[in-house]
């Protein structure tokens, strides 16, 4: 390049050339001396503009040098241009000299402005300075690289953010934790990630509020990884400054704490559930809220509770209400049925919880699958302890991911134990009771000994019920006020004390004088007067001993006095009372122990030793511990009474089995308190335990059951009477009752004979009422009763009621009057036998009214349920009567004249068919004269909201049937003129009752039909053969061949003409209502039938053809008859 050739050899010039040349040789020149003018002597600072000159001027010059450069070598030869210009080769190269001595110079300026001159001092310290930066850089990125390498192997997250909260880096540690990768995170706020439905709000919301202040804070959260899962995070934010203080990040640290909250949880849900049974509520009050505290508390969906029947391997039973989670309601997906039975299989064997972690799993129709589908199942066994045995089952269900661990099932498994003492304590709490009772009886029931108690100055604390009769003080008159002076004699006292002052060497009065010996260890026993309240005297033989506490000191005395007023007793009774007293006062009639609260047994009277076999020697050589007598099966018993004694100072009686020295088990009854008063609980501390023995008791309930069976047995036998009494009444009725109906058909002239046959009439339908009832009664009790159920309204109950009474309000020219409701109102009741309760209340407040009186029936709703109220003025019931009013054959009028008649039934079968249908039913009356008002309570039935109208009624329409006979005949003549022309019948009629047989064919006679009588079975087979009778009316009980047998018999021949058989007999019972349909009979009518009722059937032909209902073999006599008559009515 020609800059750095200055020396060119001149050629031949053009002047022209020369001149452009030079021109342009001035120009550069000039610019380069423009370029380094600026530049200053003695090596100061150029400013920036002038170096930036500098610059420009040698690259000016340089370029322009390398022009003319090419300018000289174009056309193949040097000096030769290919442009217009006359330049010679000399003059080119004067040019390129000149612009390359201003390119030195230029550049000489731009090098001197880069190296301005400077202090040797200033060099260093800007060396020293540049050095110890880079040493701090390094060592920032040593520590960077140290920290970085810290957040990668820690299992914590760590996550930097900016101001606005968005992720710029996060280790492998969040990543692993939340399953979301580098590339998913950043950019996005860990809350809008990682935050799910059940995360605080308020937590969010303080979160925000500290990043936004630009300040730390530490916190608790609920996230959600990627795949779903739900952890716990115990987070830790700290705010990052620049070092001017200015704020740039965040730094937040996080670590799964999921398991530590897994395991407070846990605590807590044992803690309340310790709450829970401490209360010590019943069981169905206490189980629901246990199976909503742990459902709750560990997140579970719906949790069931299921008790054994029977103990350890019985069918299981449903032993609470479900409990459904909130978020399950709210989605309205409760469960229709939880398996129970199913799941426990799996838990009784090991009697440790067990995790079933997919239901869904389980076989189709398999009673493990929950209605409707839930994911998995916890089930937890109840058992009375550790090794106890399986008293039910709670089992927890969840719908959705759950994780179930080793921890959670060992948890669960104490709380089953906790549970299974709970359940255990309840079973036994009310035996306990009647137990606790029976000792109470036992202490305060005899009033031949008096047992008082003293503190050491001798102020009375325990006065028991013995000495109230035998001195006549309440214990609140002398408890905690007097001495035993005040019953006393003073001069008895007085020569007491001074006998024991000579004999004991030292000054003895007043109180001591009945408590010297046992203050030095012995006993006093001696005779004495005391005066009752009354100031009348007895003698009594007192023995007098100091309770000592666990330091051998006197803290007490205990005094039991026996009435010795009998002094005519013989000489060997007496020794023989005095014996069994001695025994008495040292055994209180328990057995007393007083030990330590580990176990130790250090004092125990001879009533204990005898209980257990051991002598006092055995004991005081420490070989007598509770520990030892106690066997494996009361063992878990025996360590909740101590820890009952360390928590509350005292035990409950608990029942426990002992082991005599012999080997066998004998049961007792042991209460146990603490000796001193505060009931401090301590190492050593005393306690006193009293022990009696249950061995009786158990042979009592045995005997108790034995008795039980053979009531039970008795109640049978009384059942079976009554049934065959109700067969043999009904038999001579029938014939009355057809002969009545006869007279009646005939016509008579005479009022007299008019009026008796009207007492026929109306005494056969009171006594067949009577037989009814009684029957009905019987049925009742043998539990024969089923209920049609339905939802009725309760005013068609009462429109059949009043229809049954309303003939027994007229016949007592009663007022009658009624308020109902404005609204409807609805019970799932059998509108049957509701009509019947009413109708019974009804009638029997007219049969008690006098004639021309009022009653009134009202129906309202009352806290939930239906109550219907009978109110009448008649007679009342005396205040003796209130609570036995319902009961079997009571009556109020218990005179002689007997004038309302009645076994009393009525309202002992209102009683129990209004408990049958889970009512009630009381009575109220001011007493004799006052009237009475009865009163039934039934549930009140509240349509659920997506149902629509309930039907009333519905069913049956025989309202007659709750009034028995009265509804069968409250209409004759409309029953049997209901067929016009009733064309005349060919009928059989047998029965061994001649009278019945004759008039009741007498009777068909009169009403057109061709009527035969026989009197045994096979003459109505023989008959059945000489002619063909369209109607057979036959009895059960024939002699020769019952009527079964010929029915069979008649349905077993061949040919078209198949007679209508009627069994007509006084068996109402089930059994033959079923034979006799199994026989062939077409109806099954209970002797005494209404003659309007057989005149029907007989006349009605079409009902031999008809197909037959199926029989309801629960339903009594009358409701038969009057289903009967009414499909007459109806025409079939």
């Amino acid at each position: 390049m020609s800059l750095c050739s200055p020396a060119v050899a001149l050629g031949t010039i053009d002047p022209e050339q020369l001149g452009a040349a030079l021109m342009a040789g001035t120009c550069l020149a000039f610019a380069a001396y423009l370029a380094v003018r600026f530049l200053r002597p003695g090596g100061s600072k150029v400013p920036y503009p002038e170096a930036l000159w500098a610059l420009a001027g040698f690259f000016l010059a340089s370029g322009l040098s390398r022009l003319l450069d090419a300018m000289a070598t174009r056309g193949g030869a040097p000096g030769v241009l290919a442009l217009p210009l006359p330049l010679s080769a000399g003059l080119l190269s004067l040019g390129m000299t000149v612009l390359s001595c201003a390119a030195a110079f230029a550049l000489a300026g731009l090098l001197h402005v880069r190296r301005p001159p400077c202090d040797p001092r200033q060099l260093d310290r800007e060396a020293a300075a540049r050095r110890a930066a880079e040493e701090a850089l390094r060592r920032s990125e040593a520590v960077g690289r140290k920290l970085e390498l810290v957040a990668s192997r820690t299992d914590d997250a760590v996550v930097v953010t900016d101001l606005h909260g968005r992720i710029e880096w996060a280790n492998d540690s969040f990543a692993r934790m939340t399953g979301y990768g580098p590339d998913e995170v950043l950019g996005r706020s860990p809350g809008g990630l990682l935050q799910g439905p059940e995360t605080s709000p308020a937590t969010v919301a303080f979160m925000r509020a500290r990043r936004r202040a630009g300040q730390g804070f530490r916190a608790e959260v609920v996230n959600y990884a990627k795949g779903g899962r739900k952890y716990w995070l115990s987070l830790g934010v700290q705010p990052i400054r620049d070092e001017d203080g200015r704020l740039t990040h965040f730094l937040g640290v996080g670590r799964d704490v999921t398991e530590r909250k897994a395991a407070e949880r846990r605590m807590q849900v044992q803690h309340a559930t310790t709450q829970l049974l401490a209360g010590g509520g019943r069981l169905d009050e206490t189980m629901p809220k246990i199976l909503s505290t742990i459902g709750g508390m560990l997140d579970f969906d719906a949790a069931g509770f299921w008790v054994a029947d029977g103990g350890d391997g019985g069918r299981l039973r449903a032993g609470a209400d479900p409990w459904v989670s909130p978020r399950m309601r709210a989605d309205g997906a409760g469960p229709r049925s939880l398996p129970g039975e199913a799941l426990a299989a799996r838990v009784r064997a090991t009697g440790g919880s067990a995790w079933v972690a997919d239901l869904a799993a389980e076989p189709e129709g398999s009673a493990s699958r929950p209605d409707p589908p839930l994911r998995n199942a916890l089930v937890v066994p109840v058992t009375a302890g550790e090794g106890g045995a399986t008293l039910g089952v709670m089992i927890f269900f969840s719908r959705g991911p759950f994780r179930c661990d080793g921890a959670l099932l060992q948890a669960m498994t104490t709380l089953g134990r906790q549970v299974g003492i709970f359940l255990e304590r309840d079973r036994t709490q009310a035996e306990l009771r009647r137990v606790n009772a029976r000792l109470r009886a036992v202490l305060d029931a005899s009033g031949q000994v008096s047992i008082i108690a003293t503190d050491s100055d001798g102020v009375i604390t325990v006065f028991n019920a013995g000495a109230e009769r035998m001195l006549g003080y309440e214990a609140s008159e002398v408890v905690g006020k007097a001495t035993p002076l005040l019953y006393h004699d003073e001069r008895e006292v007085r020569e007491h004390a001074a006998r024991l002052s000579a004999e004991l060497g030292t000054p003895v009065e007043g109180f001591g004088a009945f408590v010297a010996r046992a203050r030095r260890g012995g006993r006093e026993v001696g005779e004495w007067t005391y005066i009752r309240k009354d100031g009348t005297r007895l003698r009594v033989l007192l023995s007098v001993a100091a309770v000592m506490d666990s330091e051998g000191q006197v803290s007490g005395y205990l005094g039991a006095a026996i009435d010795l007023s009998d002094r005519q007793r013989a000489e060997t009774q007496l020794r023989s009372s005095e014996s069994r007293f001695r025994r008495l006062v040292e055994a209180n009639i328990l057995g007393v122990v007083v030990g330590g609260i580990e176990g130790q047994i250090t004092d125990a009277n001879d009533a204990f030793l005898e209980m257990v076999g051991y002598t006092r020697a055995e004991m005081d050589a420490g070989l007598l511990p509770w520990d030892a007598i106690i066997p494996e099966s009361s063992a878990l018993r025996l360590h909740l009474c101590r820890a009952e004694l360390w928590s509350r100072g005292r035990c409950e009686p608990v029942e426990l089995e002992c082991r005599h020295r012999d080997g066998r088990l004998i049961p007792l009854l042991v209460g146990a308190a603490m000796l001193d008063e505060a009931r401090t609980p301590c190492r050593g501390a005393p306690v006193v335990a009293f022990c009696l023995d249950v061995t009786e008791r158990r042979r009592l309930e045995d005997e108790l059951r034995r008795q039980a069976g053979e009531l039970s047995e008795a109640a049978a036998r009384k059942n079976e009477f009554l049934a065959m009494l109700g067969h043999e009444l009904r038999n001579p009725l029938a014939p009355i009752r057809n002969a009545v109906r006869i007279m009646k058909r005939r016509g008579m002239d005479d009022p007299t004979l008019v009026e008796a046959r009207e007492v026929i009439d109306h005494q056969v339908r009171q006594l067949a009422q009577l037989v009814d009832d009684l029957l009905e009664v019987s049925r009742v009790a043998g539990g024969k009763v089923r209920l049609h159920r339905e939802v009725v309204d309760v005013a068609t109950v009462v429109a059949f009621a009043l229809e049954t009474s309303r003939p027994a309000i007229d016949e007592g020219r009663h007022r009658l009057s009624i308020a109902m409701p404005p609204e409807p109102l609805r019970v799932d009741a059998d509108p049957v036998r509701m009509a019947q309760v009413l109708a019974n209340l009804l009638i029997n407040a007219a049969k008690y009214t006098p004639e021309g009186g009022s009653i009134r029936l009202s129906v309202r709703a009352e806290d939930g349920h239906v109550a219907f109220r009978v109110r009448d003025n008649g007679i009342g019931i005396p205040p003796e009567m209130l609570s036995r009013v319902f009961d079997l054959f009571a009556q109020v009028d218990q005179s002689l004249d007997r004038s309302q008649g009645g076994l009393g039934l009525g309202l002992t079968l209102v009683k129990t068919l209004v408990e049958m249908h889970g009512g009630d039913v009381c009575a109220f009356s001011q007493g004799l004269g006052t009237g009475s008002e009865l009163v039934v309570r039934l549930p009140l039935w509240t349509a659920p909201p997506a149902e629509g109208d309930v039907p009333g009624a519905g069913g049956r329409s025989d309202a007659g049937a709750a009034g028995g006979e009265a509804g069968a005949s409250a209409s004759p003549s409309g029953a049997a003129g209901a067929q016009a022309a009733p064309r005349p019948r060919r009928v059989l009629v047998v029965d061994d009752n001649v009278s019945s047989a004759e008039t009741l064919k007498i009777l068909l006679t009169m009403e057109g039909h061709e009527a035969e009588s026989v009197h045994d079975g096979p003459s109505a087979l023989r008959a059945l053969e000489d002619r063909r009778h369209e109607v057979v009316l036959m009895d059960i009980g024939l002699p020769e061949m019952d009527g079964y047998e010929v029915a069979r018999r008649i349905r077993a021949r061949d040919g078209s003409g198949r007679p209508l058989l009627v069994a007509v007999t006084g068996y109402a019972e089930d059994e033959a209502r079923r034979r006799s349909r199994e026989a062939g009979f077409d109806h099954h009518l209970v002797k005494p039938v209404d003659p309007d009722i057989i005149l029907a059937l007989v006349s009605s032909m079409e009902w031999s053809d008809a197909p037959l209902p199926p029989w309801d073999m629960t339903r009594s006599a009358e409701d038969f008859a009057v289903e009967e008559l009414e499909e007459i009515r109806r025409g079939r």
